[in-house]
């Protein structure tokens, strides 16, 4: 009973499965928007913060680019 329980509560993880890393939000089209190597831009261009700041529940950017 205990495996059949596991499994329901356990998701499979799929052969070949990748993890993608991005902000969540971030479309696979914008990603190249979001490298966390340096400081970030606003796609309006608005202002430039640091990246810690993207994602972090607070809007930075006028367009609100920096919480996709």
């Amino acid at each position: 009973m205990l495996p059949l329980v596991m499994m329901l509560l356990v998701p499979p993880v799929l052969p070949g499965a990748v993890e993608v890393t991005r902000p969540r939000g971030v479309s696979l089209s914008n990603l190249h928007f979001y490298e966390p190597s340096g400081p970030f831009t606003c796609l309006d261009g608005s202002a430039t913060i640091s990246f810690s700041w993207v994602n972090d529940d607070y809007c930075d950017c006028r367009d609100g680019s920096d919480e996709p």
